[in-house]
């Protein structure tokens, strides 16, 4: 399982130096508001993915009156050691290596790193916009179909292009025609890679769920009546030229296409309706939190790796029972964990105990490890 053996942040957000050596199994993080626990997650999170989970501004990652980041870890898997470093300036320029050679490609990085974050905005999951949930679901779709990135990439370049020509002025269906054969063939592959990674995740969300609300007592009804829908983005009745063709008008107007993969919808359904409509806030925590264990259980079934897990500040969204659920959850997967909280005893409460960890502590983006283990507090 990978796992991070060393993480060195210089001047990210207000820590201005720290290295650090984590614990394989799990890390907790402790401190006031604004100290720094979360730049310290949001740190691997940028070396898992050449980006921040709270921000696309890079210059707002750069400490204050500094001119540019350095972050590195050593990821070790299976005895193999690879160091990642990324340099960012505030001008722009940035560098990524790992093992000493140039990173061109987040979804390199993101293949060595494998992480999954689970904080405030991840419960809007079921509330934000069809993006996050597309976005959730294409995390294991990546991961677990090595041809998806490449095919989502070439997409994404294939859709710009007719969008552009979309909006270049007078043009006609013609000039679009060569565009959408070659958006129809990848629309196909990526629904394809999308289909068969559903179908693992349907069997594995049902059971998961069933759990959880046996195990804290949600108030489901019936939790079989919770299902997982998906829309490709398209109507089946036609081929998606043909459709494309048809909706050429009204995409001229608007000046984007409004069909495809990327309009795909995941939803969670109660019945024929939207269970967010219908769904206490508690019984959606629960979801939610079945939801993120279903892509990690699923990726480690198809890949036989576990993700890496940042938890940021869940005791400030999760009651005691779901806490205590993703611990066990977690504990079974055999994860690196990263978890964050205002105050040392809360987060040290529950079945986190039989596990071997470090406590740190941060303050005015300083990180210091606590000499004794978890067990003694």
């Amino acid at each position: 399982m990978p796992y991070i053996s060393r993480l060195s942040i210089t001047q990210f957000r207000n820590i201005l130096s720290a290295d650090i050596s984590p614990s394989p199994d799990v890390n907790f993080i402790y401190g006031e508001n604004g100290s720094g626990k979360t730049s310290l997650l949001e740190s691997i999170s940028y070396l898992a993915h050449g980006r921040s989970f709270r921000t696309r501004k890079y210059r707002q990652l750069v400490g204050r009156n500094c001119d540019r980041f350095v972050l590195y870890t050593d990821v070790v898997e299976q005895d193999q050691k690879t160091g990642v470093g990324i340099e960012r300036a505030q001008r722009g320029e940035s560098r990524t290596r790992a093992s000493g050679r140039a990173v061109s490609s987040s979804a390199e990085l993101a293949s060595l790193l494998p992480i999954l974050v689970l904080n405030t905005h991840s419960f809007e999951l079921l509330e934000g916009s069809p993006k996050i949930r597309r976005q959730y679901f294409d995390w294991l779709v990546f991961h677990v179909k090595h041809r998806f990135g490449q095919c989502w990439k070439d997409y994404t370049k294939c859709l710009k292009q007719r969008n552009s020509l979309l909006r270049s002025g007078k043009i006609t269906y013609q000039n679009l025609e060569p565009w959408d054969q070659e958006l129809t063939r990848l629309s196909e592959q990526i629904r394809e890679l999308r289909a068969d990674c559903l179908r693992g995740v349907e069997v594995a969300f049902a059971a998961i769920l069933s759990r959880a609300a046996s195990r804290v007592g949600a108030g489901f009804s019936n939790v079989s009546d919770i299902q997982l829908v998906y829309d490709h983005g398209w109507d089946d009745a036609s081929t998606l030229t043909s459709l494309l063709a048809d909706s050429f008008e009204r995409d001229k107007k608007l000046g984007y296409t409004n069909i495809g993969p990327h309009k795909a919808q995941f939803k969670v359904m109660l019945g024929n309706a939207n269970a967010i409509d219908y769904l206490s806030r508690g019984q959606q925590k629960v979801i939610i939190t079945a939801l993120f264990m279903t892509l990690a259980r699923v990726f480690k079934d198809a890949t036989l790796r576990s993700p890496v897990f940042l938890l940021d500040d869940l005791p400030a969204e999760l009651d005691g029972s779901n806490r205590n659920l993703i611990q066990d959850w977690i504990r079974e997967m055999n994860s690196q964990v990263f978890i964050t909280g205002i105050e040392k005893k809360q987060l040290l409460a529950g079945s986190w105990l039989e596990r071997q960890g470090k406590v740190f502590h941060v303050k005015h983006g300083t990180i210091t490890e606590e000499p004794q283990a978890i067990t003694s507090v």
